[in-house]
């Protein structure tokens, strides 16, 4: 085998490889975050590899004419390289297992949202760099009339399915910055999010083909030319396919607002997987869970020394609950007693104004609020725990705290000392504004004591907010009772 030959060999391998690893990163839900770093790692080096193959490419940049299949292919070549290198940078900015040393190198909020938008911008590019190269690969395949006809068709079809998937998994989204983190679902099986990556791939590959066929038909002889048409109709013709998918079958995950910094996730089973804490808005409350069921969760009420820890995240394994871990341990090894009341997964409703308790019940609702009062007005004191939701408490917390007002009287009588832990995605120094000054506001109104907040910049991930100072934070803030 000649040299030439080998060296394409490799290339192909490369390149196959390089595909490969692409669709298993597309797949975080199914990796989780150690595998996600490692695969990126190793989709570095392949890119690297493919680039040193390829250097004489670079070299023939400035030379010779540029047909329009050369121009197209070296505008696509340049975007993709950039787009892998912003990537990766983004993603070693964030890397909690892989190179953690450089972990901050840029600022994580700003490297969190390069990273959504590159590695799906690389993502795209990906498939148009694949398909411009399809025609080659497959000039010695000829079918002919029906056989042509019923692939093309095919192809089409499956074109547009994947662009349907595009379309309904919010890409474009992620494309342009309009989300600053990613909706995933942690519930979908993993062979099935595979294929959806490997439809949304198909689609890109089939435009960058049909693009190939429309550029190379420009330059050859005018008796083997194609209509020109026929790529363009089955390019449209597959975008109508997808564009009337998603309208038949609308977004299972709602598009996310500019607000929003930290959604929660369905399924958050282990740090080793290192989920996005609350990065989706799909957790329900179980009103089936009660608050004598008093387990250290993130999401709920905390009294210290017969004390309540609220604490507001739905999600049980987040970012929230390794703050309240540390609060907690703090606490208890200065001879605290803490209990965490869950209040997202208790049966409780929202005031609804009558004032028939005159703000000393009781209330006229009969829920899990009358044990948390109980447990409230034991207490020295309450902590205050909640991810961030559009710069407020969860709609939980904030629940429980409306309800205040059938005690109002005797929960201020007891000038309970009080703290807030949270956390949010967001790294900016406005992040926490609008939550510190209700909880200011709520503890000026009910004469708490403030002991203290811990407001946790930049705890998007469970792996994130370990890997911050904060929890030593909460664990001092206990300690110091």
């Amino acid at each position: 085998m000649s040299r030439a030959k080998t060296n394409n060999m490799i290339k192909r391998i490369v390149d196959a490889a390089m595909t490969v690893l692409l669709l298993c990163l597309m797949a975080y839900q199914v990796t989780g975050e150690m595998a996600h770093e490692w695969i990126g790692m190793g989709m570095t080096v392949l890119v690297i590899v493919h680039q040193l193959l390829n250097r004489k490419w670079y070299g023939a940049l400035f030379k010779g004419k540029y047909n329009p299949y050369r121009a197209v292919t070296t505008i696509l070549n340049i975007l993709l390289l950039i787009s892998f290198v912003l990537t990766a940078f983004s993603g070693m900015a964030m890397s909690g297992h892989a190179v953690p040393f450089l972990y901050g190198m840029a600022l994580v909020s700003f490297a969190r949202q390069t990273h959504l938008s590159m590695s799906h911008w690389a993502f795209v590019l990906m498939g148009l760099h694949l398909g411009m190269h399809i025609p080659v690969m497959t000039a010695g395949l000829k079918p002919k009339g029906r056989t042509k006809a019923i692939l093309s068709c095919i192809f089409t079809c499956i074109g547009g399915i994947g662009l349907g998937m595009f379309l309904r998994n919010g890409i474009p989204n992620y494309l342009f910055f309009r989300v600053p983190f990613a909706f995933l679902d942690y519930e979908k099986s993993g062979w099935l999010v595979f294929l959806e990556n490997l439809l949304m791939l198909s689609f890109w590959a089939f435009i960058g083909t049909q693009a190939a066929l429309i550029c190379r038909n420009a330059v050859i002889k005018a008796e083997t030319k194609r209509n020109p048409l026929l790529s363009v109709i089955a390019a449209m013709a597959s975008v109508i396919i997808g564009i009337a998918l998603t309208l038949i079958f609308p977004a299972a995950y709602g598009q996310a607002s500019f607000g929003n910094t930290d959604w929660s996730v369905p399924q958050a089973e282990s740090e080793q997987n290192d989920v996005s804490a609350e990065t989706e808005a799909t957790a329900k409350p179980d009103s089936s869970a009660t608050v004598t069921d008093s387990v250290s969760v993130d999401d709920g009420f905390m009294p210290i020394t017969g004390g309540s820890f609220q604490m507001g995240s739905p999600n049980r394994n987040g970012s929230t609950g390794i703050l309240v871990e540390s609060f907690k341990k703090g606490a208890e090894e200065v001879g605290h007693s803490v209990e965490v009341i869950n209040v997202c997964h208790a049966n409780i409703h929202p005031c609804i104004g009558c004032v028939k308790c005159g703000y000393e019940g009781p209330c006229v609702q009969k829920d899990d609020v009358e044990l948390i009062r109980k447990k409230l007005l034991a207490s020295d004191m309450v902590v205050f725990a909640t991810p961030l939701y559009y710069y407020g408490m969860t709609a939980q917390l904030k629940t429980v705290v409306d309800r205040f007002c059938a005690y109002n009287s005797s929960l201020s009588s007891r000038h309970l000392r009080s703290a807030l832990l949270t956390v949010a995605w967001n790294s900016d120094d406005w992040t926490f504004d609008a939550l510190e000054a209700h909880y200011k506001t709520l503890v000026r109104y009910i004469d708490f004591q403030d002991c203290g907040m811990v407001l946790g910049y930049g705890c998007g991930t469970p792996g994130m907010t370990k890997r911050s100072k904060f929890p030593q934070e909460a664990y001092q803030l206990g300690r110091s009772l």
